[in-house]
Parts: C-alpha cells; structure tokens; sequence
C-alpha cells in the first residue's frame, strides 16, 4: 500500500525557500508581538497577535507556492506583506489552511492524487470550516474542488467523488448546526476598502499565462498547465464565495491567500534571473 500523502508537503530546509519561511514565521510572530504591547495591550494579546501574525506569513507563502509554483520570490513577497493585513481584522487561519489544500489538491504539486487518509483529513476540516464565520461558502469550494480534481489531467480515483458529497453534506449539516449557513454580507470599511483593492488585483492572476516549468515533488514529471489554471481559480472561487457570504469580514479572514495572488501576479511581470525562480 501506497503511504504517502498526496497533499502532504514536508518543509525541507536544504531549500532557500523553504529556510526563509522558517525564519520568517516565527520572526512576524513576534514582530506582531512586539508591536501589539507597545500599543498598550496586555500578553494575552500580543500573544495572539504573534500567532496571528506568523501564521498568516506561513499560510500566504505556502497558498503562494501552490499557485505560482515556479517563483518562490513572490511567495516569499507574500509572506513579508501578509502580517500587516492583521490591522484589518484576524486572519481565518482555519479558512486559509483549506484554501492551501484545496489550491494543492488542484494542482497536484505532489504528482499524487489524495490517498484515503488525506480525504479524511479533508474532509474533517471542510466540516469544521464550515462552523466559522463565513466558512460554509469556502467550504462548499473545497468540496468541489475535490470533485472537479477527477475532471482534470491525470488520474482519480472514484472514491474523491464520493469524499466530495460528504464533505458537501457535511459542511452544509456543520453550519446550520452552529447558526452559520445564513447569508448576511457586511459592506466593507476603514483599512478593509484597501484589502478590497489588493483582492480586486489578485483576481487578476487568473487572466495570466500558466505556462510552468516546476516539477512536482514525488513524481518526475511537470506540473499541468491546466491544472495551475484550475488551481488560481480554486483560489478566486474561494475568496469570492466567502466575500459574497459574508462581505468586508472576509476580506480580511483571507487577506494573506489575496496577497499571495496579488504578489504573484505583480511579481509575475518582473524579469526575475532564473535563479530566482528556482528553489
């Protein structure tokens, strides 16, 4: 039997890219920190800011490697930028944590398809996601991101289809369980207007070209085009269901996956050596 994971990526620091978002992470953590009792707020506070911030400079690079997998540079933009969208609002690192898998799961950067226990884990956290705030909406992305995965390049086997009905029926069951299956988007104010601005840019990722050239991690072979396509519109899907569901609060629950694609797409049109584009 076959026991590695199809969704599973390990960091491995003999890669520069990989060491950088360890040193990172912990660094905006405590930056985060650092800033939260100079503003005159207690340790429980700056303790959770840190753990906010570091990990929505982890998420956003990680969502940025699935979706723009040949220039690490611009997930490693990302992760630099993405602790100060915390002055919007707290980043729904649950949320975030089912984009990356579902943005992986699309693009297949592990050249394997899910094998059954990652469909459990999947399926468990499209549940519980489903019992956040706006989370249904994501959730019922991801799990049509696990049915489209069949549809596109590459083996599937049946039983995603089957994971996918379940973990729509489950997030559905999930959120009227806990009072979250209603729709009631709030207009954007304040700093989420500029947040608004950098998902308007993000969006746009999907409009370019998805030639690429990484390779996937298990396997000798090239990620698909088209799966990097359906991987940034995964993306979109999500963030547009969760703004639709809940407005300005979404924005900022997933502003580090926005700029991860707003980072991607700049960074994207900058002539970058070929060593910069490499792990």
């Amino acid at each position: 039997m076959d026991m590695r994971s199809g969704i599973g990526r390990p960091i491995d620091p003999s890669y520069r890219s990989n060491m950088f978002i360890l040193a990172v992470t912990p660094a905006a953590g405590i930056i985060a920190g650092i800033l939260t009792l100079i503003a005159g707020d207690g340790w429980g506070d700056a303790v959770r800011n840190g753990f906010f911030g570091g990990g929505a400079s982890f998420l956003a690079w990680a969502i940025g490697r699935e979706i723009d997998p040949d220039c690490p540079v611009s997930a490693g933009a990302a992760a630099v930028a993405a602790p100060f969208a915390l002055l919007a609002g707290d980043p729904a690192l649950g949320q975030l944590f089912a984009v990356l898998l579902m943005t992986r799961l699309v693009v297949r950067s592990t050249g394997l398809f899910p094998m059954p226990g990652d469909l459990v884990v999947y399926v468990a956290l499209m549940i519980y996601v489903a019992t956040t705030d706006g989370g249904l909406a994501v959730a019922l992305v991801g799990a049509a991101a696990l049915a489209a995965d069949i549809r596109l390049p590459g083996e599937a086997p049946p039983r995603q289809a089957v994971a996918a009905l379940v973990a729509a029926a489950g997030a559905a069951v999930a959120a009227a369980l806990t009072d979250g299956i209603a729709i009631d988007p709030l207009r954007p104010s304040g700093g989420l207007w500029v947040l608004l601005g950098v998902a308007v840019l993000g969006g746009l990722l999907v409009l370019r070209p998805s030639a690429v050239t990484a390779r996937a991690d298990l396997r000798d072979q090239r990620l698909s085009p088209v799966r990097l396509k359906a991987s940034r519109f995964t993306a979109l899907a999500a963030g547009l269901a969760g703004f639709a569901w809940l407005g300005g609060p979404s924005l900022a629950g997933l502003a580090p996956m926005w700029v991860a694609m707003a980072a991607a797409l700049v960074i994207g049109f900058v002539p970058l050596g070929a060593s910069a584009r490499e792990e």
